[in-house]
């Protein structure tokens, strides 16, 4: 398998496939992706799998997929309208039939593009869940570009897919002269600040335009827990002071840190103190 780097890339479109669904049904499509691949999420929700992995889209959502990938789609919403945008690392495929590629649901395996293993930037080396308010952005740009069909929208999309490229593969590796641990303290220090909220990988990503591999990867080099642990952690430690600091109730507390309920907020209490959060209080108190 021939080998590249993002400064060697210049892509181009084979083809876009812009779809509006309505149905009540929520259908599951079993697809093949003979190209690299955009599945963009414009509005509603979906989920796509890939072998045992899982990617829960909503509106904004990018999927990155290689050639030759096997994935299914299963809508979650009545109405969902979906981008694909079908393309070429290389120019190299010029001969590819694209016809094909207008029939979107085939499982069935035609002939595939050339796939190239990035030594730079492994993030495209598999299948991703983009989340870029940055690379979104082109997307719409993009889908802007095909429905008024100016002259030279095809280079025009070649462009703004290289664009799209360029801005995943800053945020999921940035440059090395980037300071991560001044980026790993910005990131504490948001999540002491909105401990009440429900943060995760995905929203921390979009507050500070990085890839959730690259804020899970610092975080975890800064705290030496995961990402999960540590809000998770930082979340019970403030749930510890309200317990004892406050006449709130356990199941004020729960909700007020974002829990999904009281018994799932007393579990991983006991699992990190031992005792129950009420035992905590008369203990503690």
């Amino acid at each position: 398998m021939n080998t590249l780097d993002i400064n060697h890339i210049s892509p181009r479109v084979f083809n876009y496939f812009p779809w509006l669904n309505t149905k009540k049904n929520k259908a599951t499509y079993n697809k093949f992706a003979q190209t690299y691949r955009f599945i963009c999420v414009i509005n509603g929700s979906c989920k796509v799998t890939v072998d045992s992995t899982c990617f829960d889209c909503n509106a904004g959502s990018i999927v990155f997929l290689p050639p030759g990938v096997k994935y299914s789609s299963e809508h979650l919403t009545d109405e969902i309208y979906i981008f694909n945008i079908f393309f070429d690392m290389t120019r190299q495929n010029a001969d590819f039939d694209t016809q094909a590629l207008i029939q979107p649901y085939l499982f069935t395996q035609y002939k595939i593009i050339d796939k190239y293993v990035f030594t730079d930037h492994p993030v495209f080396n598999s299948p991703q869940h983009i989340v870029s308010e940055a690379a979104f952005h082109i997307c719409r740009k993009i889908l802007r570009e095909i429905e008024q069909m100016n002259p030279l929208c095809d280079e025009f999309i070649n462009v703004y897919i290289h664009q799209m490229l360029l801005c995943i593969a800053r945020e999921s590796n940035p440059q090395a002269g980037c300071d991560h641990s001044n980026v790993a303290q910005k990131i504490i220090d948001y999540i002491h600040k909105n401990v009440n909220a429900n943060i995760d990988a995905a929203s921390i990503a979009r507050t500070f335009s990085y890839h959730p591999n690259y804020i899970s990867r610092i975080m975890k080099k800064a705290t030496g827990v995961s990402l999960h642990r540590f809000i998770l952690d930082t979340k019970l430690e403030a749930a510890e002071n309200l317990i004892c600091g406050t006449d709130y109730s356990i199941t004020d507390i729960a909700f007020a840190l974002s829990f999904n309920n009281s018994s799932h907020f007393s579990q991983k209490f006991r699992q990190k103190y031992g005792i129950s959060p009420t035992e905590y209080r008369r203990k503690y108190s």
